[in-house]
């Protein structure tokens, strides 16, 4: 997606913006390495030199394709037709290289190791992997074309969700949502307090023991709530973000979070030494 373009340069303008890649191609057309290497760093000095008033101008026209404001909505992230499950594109996110456990008799011990090349080529891949955002620099135009693509922070947002989980063929089931912030303008989280839920407020589940044996009131409603975690009627919300700062000093970025609604598989049953712990989790099994 186009964030802006700027024009209005001039020759000398385009040739220093230019001088870094145009002799990695005969094109018009350049995309500008902003991100890797001393020469990016020279070419976003440049960049922020001639572009950042104009881009900061074209916000404060209200003329960008995203709010900015700290209270903007989140954007709902649609996926390509034909685009992988979100989180499970590996040339966005490569895969780190597997790690393999052999016993060594000699050491007598548990040896870690990769395939020989694996860090090498995961290193590429990494270098290799497509930035959120592009700067396309066209040189008989005389214009710049800055470009978002909300699609990579989504990616890696969900990957940060399911790796490790197997769960890869689940990407569909995830629900991401951007937007573009501008860090100047954010101010701190107004945050709820934090409270340790209890088994206060629900009822109390009857276990029938050998007289006059009986559970007490605080363990039946711990029962009760077992049994609801073990019917999987107690869910939480799992969430995961990721950011990516626009290169140059305007102090935007991209945020992708993803979340999804996850049923809690188990517990701690955190009471006191002597307190019944065995007799709860006997009562939840009968």
């Amino acid at each position: 997606d186009t964030l802006l373009e700027i024009s209005g340069f001039s020759d000398l303008d385009i040739t220093m913006l230019s001088r870094n890649d145009a002799s990695r191609s005969s094109s018009t057309t350049l995309r500008l390495n902003v991100a890797r290497g001393q020469k990016a760093q020279q070419t976003v000095r440049l960049f922020n030199s001639l572009c950042i008033t104009p881009i900061l101008q074209h916000a404060a026209r209200g003329q960008l394709k995203y709010d900015i404001s700290p209270d903007a909505s989140w954007i709902d992230f649609v996926p390509p037709p034909n685009d992988p499950a979100v989180g499970s594109c590996d040339i966005i996110v490569p895969r780190k290289p597997a790690e393999i456990w052999e016993y060594d008799d000699e050491r007598e011990e548990w040896v870690r190791h990769t395939e020989p090349g694996a860090s090498r080529q995961y290193y590429t891949a990494l270098q290799e992997a497509p930035q959120t955002f592009n700067m396309i620099l066209n040189t008989n135009e005389k214009k710049l074309v800055i470009r978002c693509d909300p699609r990579i922070a989504a990616h890696r947002a969900a990957r940060n969700l399911i790796d490790g989980r197997g769960l890869f063929n689940l990407g569909n089931d995830l629900s991401v949502k951007y937007r573009l912030s501008d860090t100047a303008r954010q101010t701190d989280p107004v945050l709820d307090p934090f409270n340790v839920s209890n088994c206060e407020s629900l009822d109390p589940t009857s276990i029938e023991l050998n007289e006059p044996y009986e559970l007490y009131a605080r363990q039946k409603k711990a029962v009760t709530k077992m049994a609801q975690i073990e019917d999987g009627m107690t869910a939480f919300e799992e969430l995961e973000m990721f950011e990516e700062t626009m290169p140059g000093s305007s102090g935007w970025s991209l945020i992708a979070k993803a979340t999804r609604t996850n049923k809690i598989r188990g517990g701690v049953i955190a009471d006191a030494i002597g307190a019944g712990k065995t007799v709860i989790s006997i009562a939840l099994i009968v």
